[in-house]
């Protein structure tokens, strides 16, 4: 995203031509920014491939790529920005032209072949300027090859690049068979566990209707037992009132008992006994 007043304030808008209109407009503003923030959020999708793209009609329009390098380099010249940043420009330039020839095809890949070549040779790149041993081998390629040989082996290379694809393709699909017959076992054990843990579900539903049922007899225990204890509430009331019964009695006996003692050995008693014989 581009501040608007920035854009204006420049006056660097997108190049008119037909393909790659946007490197000029994209390499500028990025060099002449005073700050980038880079937001981790994904905001937009890139769609590949998409039939209506002006990227897919290249052939027609081959040379604008060309005339975007051109451009990005006379600016860095005009702001004096080429000694510095003339590494970055060459390595771009060769990757930017190698993607446009390895995916162009028919009369516009051999005409674009050959005008990279030119720009290239134009540009006296060191290969000691190169970041990337890719680039130092296409650097040959393009210098040394007529567009015939790159195609040819390019083929190879690529021939080469589909075998190992290839090998890798069936270590893949050798990898997905170990892993669908993993997922199948796994599916068996899968069910198995299930059918299992079914069981187990009615074990518990048993023991659960097993459980309501001894809680139930625990239950009609606690209320008999509680009629139980309310019985012996009463019998204990009871006896206790039979003991205080007793107890007012053994009372009463003793105070009897002390009376006929008082009464036996009284005088009146002693002399009145010749007449109790008869």
């Amino acid at each position: 995203m581009y501040r608007r007043e920035r854009i204006i304030s420049s006056g660097i808008f997108f190049q008119e031509i037909r393909t790659s209109n946007d490197l000029f407009f994209t390499v500028t503003q990025m060099l002449m920014a005073n700050r980038i923030t880079i937001v981790s959020d994904i905001l937009i999708e890139h769609v590949v491939n998409r039939a209506c793209s002006l990227e897919n009609t290249r052939n027609i329009s081959w040379r604008c790529a060309i005339d975007a390098l051109e451009k990005v380099r006379l600016f860095l010249e005009e702001y004096s920005l080429y000694p510095r940043r003339r590494k970055d420009f060459v390595n771009y330039a060769l990757s930017f032209l190698k993607w446009n020839i390895d995916t162009l095809s028919g009369d516009a890949y051999k005409l674009f072949y050959d005008c990279s070549r030119e720009t290239i040779a134009a540009y006296k790149i060191d290969k000691n300027e190169l970041y990337e041993q890719e680039l130092v081998i296409f650097l040959d390629d393009l210098l040394q090859l007529n567009y015939f040989e790159y195609l040819i082996k390019l083929r190879d290379f690529l021939s080469k690049k589909c075998g190992l694809f290839e090998g890798e393709l069936n270590d893949v699909n050798d990898a997905l068979k170990v892993s669908n017959e993993n997922i199948e076992r796994l599916h068996d054990n899968l069910n198995s566990i299930n059918e299992l843990l079914s069981s187990k579900e009615n074990d518990i539903e048993i023991l659960r209707l097993s459980l309501d049922t001894e809680k139930n007899k625990n239950h009609i225990l606690l209320s008999s037992l509680s009629t139980e204890e309310k019985k012996n509430d009463i019998l204990k009331l009871s006896l206790d009132s039979e003991i205080r019964k007793n107890t007012i009695l053994h009372d009463q006996i003793e105070e009897y008992k002390v009376h006929i003692r008082d009464i036996m050995t009284s005088k009146t008693w002693r002399y009145t006994k010749v007449f109790r014989r008869k």
